[in-house]
This record gives C-alpha cells, sequence and structure tokens, in this order.
C-alpha cells in the first residue's frame, strides 16, 4: 500500500521499500533452504550421538511509514498512511481532511490556510497548497469488504453502506467499490437586520430561521490494473456518483420599525451526477528512462427547483440545469542523470466548457424575458508545459527546481457577443532541504513558488440575476440587496510565496515541526458591489460582480 504514495521513478532506487522488500523476501526464502539443508545433510538422524542442528531463522522486515516517506520527500508535506486513516472509521474523504492539521472543510470544500475553497487547487493554481489523495490500486487477490455505518441523527439514524470487491488474474486485478450515502440535518438561525427597508429608509427586523437539509446518493468507482510487462502497465479508473438534495427554510419575522427587507421561506430540491474516467499508460523502456502518459474525461450535470413562498403562497420560483464537460491530456518524461539527479519535461492539456440554462418567474411571469430559459456558456482551454530537475547536491543538501509556462484562453456566450480573454503565466519554483545532522533528524525545509489560480467557470457567465425581494425592474435596490453577474473578463490571479520550516525526527519514531508561510496575491478577484446602469432594468442597480481589482498578502 505504501508504493502508492510514491511515484514510479522511485521504485527502482536500492533504498525504496519495494526494493528492501524484495530483499527481505529473498531473505525469508533464504532461511528455511539453509536449514532444509542442514537438517538433510550426512549422517542425520543416525543415532542418538548426533546432536541436533538448531538453525535460527531471521526474518528481516521492510515498511517506511507515513512518517519516513515525508522525511523522504523532496518537497515538504504531511502524509497520512492507510492504516491512520482505517483507526478512526472514517466513510468518506472529507471526514479525513477534518482531522488534518491546517486544513478546515466547509461548504465549498477543504480550504487550506484561511483561504478559499478556490485556492486548493491542482499543478500550478495551488496557491494555498495541493491535497493529493491516493487511491487503492486494484487487489494482488480475491477481496470482500463490506462496511455498514450508522451516525446519530436529529430524528433517526443516518446510514451509509460501502462494499468493495477486487479480484486478481495473472497480470490484470480488478476492484470495484460502491457507496451508498445519506444526511439529514436540522439548522436554527437567529438574524437581526438593521438596514434600509423597500422603501430606503431605516428599518428593523428579527428572523427566526429553521431549516432541514436532507438527501442521499451513491457512488462506484471500477479501477482495472494491467501489467503488460515488467516494463509496461496499463490502469483505467472511473468513478460515478449521482445524489439528490433537498432543503426546506421557514422564517418567523418580528418587525421593530419600518419596512425591512425579509428573506421568504424557501422550499429547495435538485440532483447532481458525476462521472469521470481516467487512463495512464507508464513505459520504462530503459532502466534511467520512463514515460508516462494520460488522459481523462469527466461530465457533470446538475438540476434545480426552488420555491420562494410568502405568508404561505408561491411568490417566485427559479428552475434550471446545466452540465460541465472536459477533457485532459497529460504526459511526461523522466530521465535519472545519476544516482541523485533526475530530470522530468511534460505537459498538460485541457479543455472545460460548462452549459446552464434557468427560468425565474413571477406568479407565473418571467421576471427577466430576454434572459430567462436563455442558454449561457463559458470555456476554459489551458496548455502547460513544465520542467523539473530534483539534485541531491551533497548528503546534507537537496534541491529541487521547476519552471512551469501556462496559457490560459476563456471564452463566455450568452444573449450579446462572445467575450474572449488570453493570458500567459510564467510560474518558476524552488524547493530546498537541507539536513542538519548526518542521520536527517533535523532539517530546514524552504520553498520560493509562482503560483495563479484561474477563474472559475460559473464566474465567467454574464447571466444576470435580479434579487428576489427587488423583482421590479422598473424601480431600484438597495446595496444589501444587490442584483448578480458574472463577469467574462476575469483573469488569473498571480501569487509568490515564500514557505519555510523546521522538521525534527524523533528517535522512537514521529516529529514535531513548525512552519511559516507568505504569499502576496495580484489581480485578487473579490465580488465588488457597484450602483450601475444595467441592460435589464430602466433605473440603476446595485449589483454584486466578481472583479481583479486589488492586490493582497496572507501569512
Amino acid at each position: 500500500m505504501l508504493e502508492k504514495c510514491l511515484s514510479a521513478d522511485d521504485r527502482d532506487h536500492p533504498d525504496h521499500p519495494a526494493a528492501l522488500a524484495l530483499a527481505a523476501c529473498l531473505a525469508l526464502l533464504a532461511g528455511p533452504l539453509s536449514a532444509l539443508a542442514q537438517d538433510a545433510g550426512p549422517g542425520q538422524g543416525d543415532g542418538p550421538t548426533q546432536q541436533s542442528s538448531s538453525v535460527q531463522r531471521v526474518e528481516i522486515a521492510a515498511r517506511q511509514g507515513a512518517t519516513d516517506l515525508r522525511r523522504a520527500a523532496s518537497v515538504a508535506k504531511q502524509i497520512y498512511g492507510r492504516d491512520e486513516l482505517d483507526s478512526f472509521g472514517d466513510t468518506n474523504a472529507l471526514d479525513v481532511l477534518r482531522r488534518l492539521p491546517g486544513v478546515s472543510v466547509g461548504a465549498g470544500g477543504p480550504r487550506m490556510r484561511g483561504l478559499g475553497a478556490g485556492y486548493t487547487d491542482q499543478s500550478a493554481q495551488a496557491i494555498a497548497g495541493s491535497i493529493n489523495i491516493i487511491l487503492k490500486d486494484a487487489p494482488r487477490r480475491t477481496q470482500r469488504d463490506l462496511r455498514l455505518g450508522l451516525t446519530d441523527g436529529k430524528q433517526r439514524p443516518r446510514a451509509n453502506l460501502n462494499l468493495t470487491l477486487g479480484e486478481a488474474k495473472g497480470p490484470l486485478g480488478l476492484s470495484l467499490p460502491v457507496s451508498l450515502f445519506e444526511w439529514r440535518r436540522e439548522n436554527t438561525s437567529a438574524t437581526d437586520r438593521q438596514m434600509p427597508g423597500i422603501d430606503g429608509l431605516p428599518a428593523h427586523a428579527q428572523q427566526l430561521g429553521h431549516q432541514q437539509v436532507w438527501g442521499w446518493g451513491y457512488n462506484i468507482g471500477p479501477r482495472l490494473n494491467w501489467k503488460i510487462s515488467d516494463e509496461q502497465a496499463l490502469a483505467l479508473q472511473g468513478f460515478a456518483q449521482k445524489g439528490y438534495w433537498h432543503n426546506r427554510t421557514n422564517q418567523e419575522n418580528h418587525v421593530l420599525s419600518g419596512q425591512p427587507v425579509l428573506e421568504d421561506d424557501t422550499q429547495q430540491q435538485g440532483t447532481w451526477q458525476n462521472l469521470r474516467g481516467n487512463l495512464t499508460w507508464t513505459n520504462r523502456f530503459r532502466d534511467d528512462q520512463r514515460v508516462e502518459l494520460r488522459a481523462g474525461v469527466q461530465q457533470s450535470k446538475w438540476t434545480l427547483d426552488v420555491v420562494n413562498l410568502r405568508q404561505g403562497s408561491e411568490r417566485l420560483r427559479t428552475v434550471g440545469h446545466g452540465d460541465e464537460e472536459g477533457l485532459s491530456q497529460a504526459g511526461k518524461y523522466s530521465w535519472l542523470l545519476g544516482q541523485s539527479h533526475s530530470l522530468t519535461v511534460g505537459w498538460d492539456l485541457e479543455a472545460k466548457r460548462r452549459l446552464e440554462e434557468r427560468s425565474v418567474t413571477e406568479q407565473g411571469v418571467p421576471v427577466l424575458a430576454d434572459f430567462e430559459g436563455q442558454p449561457f456558456d463559458a470555456q476554459v482551454r489551458r496548455q502547460a508545459f513544465y520542467l523539473q530537475d530534483e539534485w541531491e547536491i551533497s548528503p546534507a543538501l537537496q534541491m529541487y527546481l521547476g519552471l512551469r509556462n501556462e496559457r490560459i484562453r476563456t471564452e463566455s456566450h450568452g444573449n450579446a457577443a462572445p467575450v474572449i480573454n488570453e493570458s500567459s503565466v510564467l510560474s518558476p519554483l524552488w524547493h530546498l532541504t537541507y539536513k542538519l545532522d548526518p542521520k536527517g533528524r533535523d532539517m530546514v525545509r524552504a520553498s520560493l513558488t509562482r503560483s495563479y489560480k484561474a477563474p472559475v467557470l460559473s464566474t465567467l457567465l454574464a447571466r444576470p440575476s435580479v434579487n428576489s425581494q427587488f423583482t421590479n425592474t422598473n424601480a431600484g435596490n438597495t446595496e444589501l440587496a444587490p442584483d448578480r453577474i458574472g463577469n467574462p473578463a476575469l483573469a488569473p490571479e498571480l501569487a509568490t510565496g515564500l514557505d519555510i520550516a523546521f522538521e525534527k525526527y524523533l528517535p522512537a519514531g514521529g516529529l514535531w515541526s513548525v512552519g511559516v508561510f507568505h504569499r502576496q496575491i495580484a489581480s485578487l478577484v473579490r465580488t465588488v458591489t457597484t450602483l450601475q446602469p444595467v441592460a435589464w432594468a430602466s433605473v440603476p442597480r446595485w449589483v454584486a460582480q466578481p472583479l481583479n481589482f486589488s492586490s493582497a498578502t496572507t501569512s
């Protein structure tokens, strides 16, 4: 299982756990053979005067735990092995992430270092950092694993089921995990509203909200491994997920003064669906050279049905659906220049497209006749090429250099002329590890990186959404109840980061570490609310829109 935490480039290294495990297997085979040879020697068993041969069997166990893998890594990272994950009985990845230092999990996904969910990403987009979840390989033997779970709930226990089937036939290995899950939560809230009211004059109200959230879903993730030869391997991995969700919110309103803006009661429901497929081919055509090719396809779909209720009667209804599709292709060529020096060159290509359709009606009448039911789509295309050099300069000093050039093209379509935006990002990186003692128990790590964050496809869609409390487009709204629209002209955020850490590895196992980091972010994207003339209203409206408007630092 530990081999999955390392790249295939490391597996031929003489100190790699796979090589040590092979040596251990050979030692175990040699032990019984030598014992058999001595027991069957001449004179054995001929008489009581012959002393019996006593051969001590020595077993060599070689295994690197998560701490050892972290210690041997060329860059700073935290590694958590399968044993540690199983010890807590987690049923999904988010439960695992909630326990990790520096990671928090919210509605938008995992977050690192206090930055938003969108900053934890992949490749050179990881301004906050990267989370790499390495899944199990297909088993080398027959596997049958069933886990049933119950979680305490407000009204009744919540259940989950995880079933894993595995088979191995010669060079082929197949794994088929299946999961069923459900959730049910109740939330209460108290909101004190002191703000301009519907008439623009000061108003004051209190709202007590009661929310019920429930749903269920299932997923399946088949995986096939084929060892074509000692040099070539092929892996095919799929994933399919379907879910159904519901949300009901009731408000208890207390008007203290004026004509306050109050939230409606809502009844919401919808579905989501995710499909992914990935193919990886590796070929070590020489002892010092290796090539890896990857291809992937993905599709996400969703539906939405939201009803706004006022005094028990339907006032607004929003019905929508959308899908997002993507294709990717990547490859890399690794060349071992010496025992402690390697070079890697590669590329990463990706194309994504998001399509949305939505219709909002007020008592059956379209709110925005020019926009309701019209398709809006956005596209992102990335082309990246990179070079990486990993070099162990001396037993105490290890350096990792990299350079990545990435070109990004975004395109957004609606009921107006398409908007196209192109940009190019050059991302150098430098990692240094210095061991303060010969055994490597104390070390200092330093990193200097340049990273970026491309716009999310949904933020590029220039479809306006009128605030549900101010649907009359012949009148204005308030700054605290703005309309919303995307921005097709968004450019990537750029960040320059510095990380320094000290790690001390304890003789009996375990470690403690302390680190600092700093990021300077340019072209920061934030949602800004301004009063402006708009195409969907006869008067100026307050509008919230994402903009590249400033810079920021985080430490």
